[in-house]
């Protein structure tokens, strides 16, 4: 009898802590500050290189000119020549898969898929300052045989942000699957231009990812 009173005991127990355990994670209680702080500088950290391959100095490519692309007969035939260039054999991605890849262990699946991937694979419409409509190329176009990146302009190397995760403090209207903190930061090289600036971070999968664009 007794026996069956400790039994009944601890599984009275066991149901109260699941009970409170379900109660704290569907409360959506935030994370704290030194909670998500190593993720946070994880994943910040990690965007700088695919950051680049975004919007930045892109990946290494054939150029155009080159008397390599002319004694390999690189763009012969090529029907975006002068618009694309082949990107080289050095690069560290070679597919858009690779991108996409490496893309998706720092940013979250939604944000990429309604705001990163548009810009690099499809391409979209936009307006000019005169409400004048005009179509963004895609920056990487892939055939069959190999993948392009576009000769437009780029943004330069100095647009990435230097973080100072000191400053780093999670603030409202967070919740358990949203989470928004402020840091202080600055444009690489010039420390007097520093900010505080908002990132958004999303759970997914049971892990938080960037839900913004970190520069």
């Amino acid at each position: 009898m007794k026996r069956k009173r400790i039994l009944c005991m601890a599984c009275a127990l066991i149901l109260s802590a699941c009970a409170l355990f379900c109660t704290t994670s569907c409360s959506g209680r935030a994370p704290t500050t030194s909670e998500i702080y190593d993720r946070v500088v994880e994943l910040v950290e990690g965007s700088y290189e695919i950051n680049t391959v975004f919007y930045g100095a892109g990946l290494p490519v054939y150029k155009t000119n080159s008397e390599y692309a002319e004694i390999m007969h690189i763009y012969y035939d090529f029907s975006q020549k002068g618009s694309y260039e082949m990107v080289s054999e050095k690069a560290i991605f070679l597919t858009s898969i690779e991108i996409k890849a490496a893309a998706e262990q720092v940013y979250s699946r939604d944000y990429l898929e309604e705001v990163i991937y548009p810009s690099l694979f499809t391409g979209y419409a936009i307006s000019d300052a005169s409400g004048k409509p005009y179509f963004s190329n895609a920056r990487y176009l892939e055939d069959k045989s190999w993948i392009y990146q576009y000769t437009g302009e780029k943004v330069t190397a100095a647009s990435r942000w230097i973080y100072d995760y000191s400053t780093m403090k999670v603030v409202k209207p967070s919740s358990g699957t949203l989470c928004f903190v402020e840091i202080s930061c600055h444009p690489a090289g010039s420390p007097e231009q520093a900010r505080v600036r908002r990132l958004s971070l999303v759970l997914q999968d049971g892990e938080w990812y960037l839900d913004s664009f970190t520069g």
